[in-house]
Formats: structure tokens, C-alpha cells, sequence
């Protein structure tokens, strides 16, 4: 659950700040991010928070962040284009990832904020059946998963599981974008038919804005008539 993983994540952050190693933690939301930094600072005080509530503070933040012990929490967006430096006597920057993304690419880019300029770094990406990514894109394989009893899964099914659900999700931008600009389209060509008629054909004003309307209440009822040529069903 998600609450299991947040206490999993804190063991983890506390055991690598026990050895002194700095750790940023990325976050999807604010409000994950301040919810773990939350915690956090009941076993570390000083862990610091960076969002973009507190950007004017990110060159500072980000400054330390590569310090011994030091624990960054961060969303995915704040911070992305500093590169954090470690300090003298650190061994490596240990990046976390909280939950999975709806995309791989912005996992990667997170997780690509470890080792930059040759440094030492690693990446670690913690996920729960309630995630986002799951519950949307994955209910049967989450079926499918609990119905064996278990509640820890070996990183192998973790990463299968997680990769499935993402590409799923994926699928569905796509259609999503598809259907979008099909739509679109349509709305443009009957914009364009609409204006062509009424400098042919002038009227007044308040038939003109009467007209539009009963066009664009004509474009929804269509769209909703026929889901299949606007939309894309979420996937099994």
C-alpha cells in the first residue's frame, strides 16, 4: 500500500543517511513531497524541501543537496536543470523515484540526475498496487498479483509490473492525443464552414451567436453519440 511504501522509503533514506551518503527523493506531487518530508524530519530535521512554492530558494537548496547525509526532497519538475555537485568525502548521490510515472521518459529523467559529470550515483524506484500508473492502466495485473498472497514483490516482478502498467498508459496518451486533434479538426472545418456561410449570407449578430451555439452543442452531442471516434476507453 502506500502508506507501507512510505515507511519503506523512509528506512531506506534513514539507512543511507546513517552512512553519510546524500539523497535526493523525487516526488510526482507537492503534496507527496511534503507529506515524506513531513516524516522525514521526525528522524532528520534538517531535511530540506524544494517545490515550486520555494523555487527562489532552489540555487541554496540545491547547493547542499550533495552534502554528507544530506535528504532533498523534491517534485519532479523543481530543481531539474541544476546539477547537484557532491561535497568533498561524499561516495555517491542516490536518487529515489516514490511512484511511478505515467511515462518512462520522466522516470528517466529523474533517475538520470544521479552520476552526472562522471560522479558516483545510483537510482532506486519505489511503487505500491495504489499507485496512479496501476489503478488506472493495470487493475488485472494488480488482480492478478494480489491474488498470489503476497505483499513484497522480488525487483524482477516489480519492474515487470511497472513497465507493463507505463506502457499501457503510454498507449492511451497517444489514442488520447489522436482523438484530440481529430476533434480537433472537425471543430475547425465546421468554424471555417460556419464563418464561409455568414459573409455569404449575412445575419444579424444575435442569430449569428445563436447559430454557433446550436454548432458546438451539435459537435458534443456527436462526440458523445460516438465515443469511439473521440475518446479512448482506459485499458483493461
Amino acid at each position: 500500500t502506500r502508506q507501507a511504501k512510505r515507511e519503506a522509503i523512509v528506512a531506506f533514506l534513514l539507512e543511507k543517511h546513517r552512512r553519510q551518503e546524500p539523497v535526493l527523493l523525487v516526488t510526482r506531487t507537492i503534496e507527496e513531497a511534503k507529506a515524506l518530508v513531513d516524516r522525514i524530519r521526525q528522524e532528520v530535521p534538517f531535511a530540506r524541501l524544494l517545490t515550486a512554492e520555494n523555487e527562489a530558494e532552489e540555487p541554496e537548496i540545491i547547493r547542499h543537496a550533495g552534502e554528507l547525509g544530506a535528504i532533498t526532497v523534491a517534485t519532479g519538475m523543481a530543481g531539474r536543470g541544476t546539477d547537484i555537485r557532491l561535497a568533498e568525502g561524499a561516495r555517491q548521490l542516490t536518487v529515489v523515484v516514490t511512484e511511478p510515472s505515467l511515462n518512462r521518459r520522466t522516470d528517466r529523467q529523474a533517475r538520470n540526475r544521479a552520476g552526472r559529470w562522471g560522479e558516483p550515483g545510483e537510482t532506486h524506484l519505489f511503487a505500491s498496487v495504489d499507485d496512479e500508473v496501476f489503478v488506472r492502466f493495470a487493475p488485472g495485473l494488480v488482480s492478478k498479483l494480489l491474488a498470489g498472497g503476497l505483499t513484497v514483490f522480488d525487483p524482477e516482478q516489480s519492474k515487470a509490473a511497472v513497465e507493463h502498467a507505463q506502457r499501457a498508459a503510454e498507449a492511451f496518451g497517444r489514442l488520447r492525443r489522436v482523438a484530440t486533434q481529430r476533434f480537433g479538426d472537425e471543430l475547425a472545418e465546421a468554424r471555417a464552414e460556419f464563418f464561409s456561410q455568414m459573409r455569404q449570407h449575412p445575419v444579424r449578430l444575435a442569430d449569428m451567436q445563436q447559430a454557433w451555439s446550436a454548432l458546438l452543442e451539435w459537435l458534443t452531442a456527436q462526440a458523445r453519440r460516438h465515443p469511439d471516434e473521440y475518446a479512448t476507453p482506459l485499458p483493461e
